[in-house]
C-alpha cells in the first residue's frame, strides 16, 4: 500500500494491524536497517503487508508481489509508474488500485 505521506503510512499500518493483519510501514523516518529488516520480513512473508512511502517506490523487486494500492494519488505521473511497477513482475499478472473520488481525480493532469 503506496501512501504519500510517512503518518498516512503509519496510520494505514496501524489499522491494518489492529484488523490481525500482518503490517509494517517503511518510510524515510527509519534508519537504514530498520528499512531493510522490515523488506527482508516482507519477502520471507512473515509481513504480508507492507505500507510505504516513495521510499520503497524504486528498486524493489519483489516476486510474488501481486497487488499494489495506491492510497493516495501520486504527486506524479512518474511516481505512479514507479509504484504501480512494483506489481506484475518478471511477466506475472498483478494489479494496481487507486483509492481516490472523482473531485481527486479531476485535479490530476495524468489521468
Amino acid at each position: 500500500i503506496f501512501t504519500n505521506r510517512k503518518a498516512t503510512a503509519d496510520f494505514v499500518c496501524n489499522n491494518m494491524q489492529s484488523k490481525g493483519f500482518s503490517c509494517a510501514s517503511i518510510h524515510s523516518d527509519m534508519n537504514w536497517h530498520a528499512r531493510k529488516k522490515i523488506m527482508e520480513d516482507f519477502r520471507n512473508g512473515t509481513v504480508h503487508v507492507l505500507c510505504a512511502t516513495a521510499v520503497a517506490q524504486r528498486g524493489i523487486d519483489i516476486p510474488g508481489v501481486d497487488t499494489v494500492i495506491l492510497y493516495d494519488i501520486p504527486d506524479t505521473q512518474e511516481q505512479l509508474i514507479h509504484r504501480t511497477a512494483r506489481t506484475g513482475r518478471a511477466d506475472h499478472p498483478g494489479d494496481a488500485w487507486l483509492l481516490c473520488t472523482k473531485q481527486e481525480m479531476k485535479k490530476y493532469p495524468y489521468r
